[in-house]
């Protein structure tokens, strides 16, 4: 991992909570002198998903890596990252639940510096 992050930053709540049968995103915009980290994501599917999972895409020492976990119930879900995920400088993570399909909902959220 390059650098080193920086816990005296602000944490930045996000959320993202669409209609039924459609994926929840949360994009962390690539910007100049900036490294985004994550250190918490938790959400919910208002029933069991047809295929449910979470996706983190980013960059990490000039790499693109994704990481993905199955998401097979209804309910809330949590993932607390120790250490925080942090992508490359002047690069986007994107964090998505996938579409629970139907008349499912998921709802997102993300505690991020």
């Amino acid at each position: 991992m390059e650098g080193i992050i920086n816990t005296d930053c602000v944490a930045v709540p996000k959320a993202h909570a669409p209609a039924a049968a459609e994926a929840a995103v949360i994009t962390l915009a690539a910007a100049a002198k900036t490294r985004h980290v994550v250190d918490k994501i938790f959400g919910s599917y208002s029933d069991t998903p047809d295929n449910g999972s979470l996706t983190i895409a980013l960059t990490v020492g000039g790499t693109a890596v994704s990481m993905v976990v199955a998401i097979k119930a209804a309910g809330p879900f949590n993932f607390d990252f120790s250490p925080a995920l942090q992508g490359d400088e002047n690069t986007a993570i994107t964090i998505t639940l996938a579409s629970g399909a139907g008349t499912v909902v998921g709802k997102i959220n993300a505690v991020t510096r």
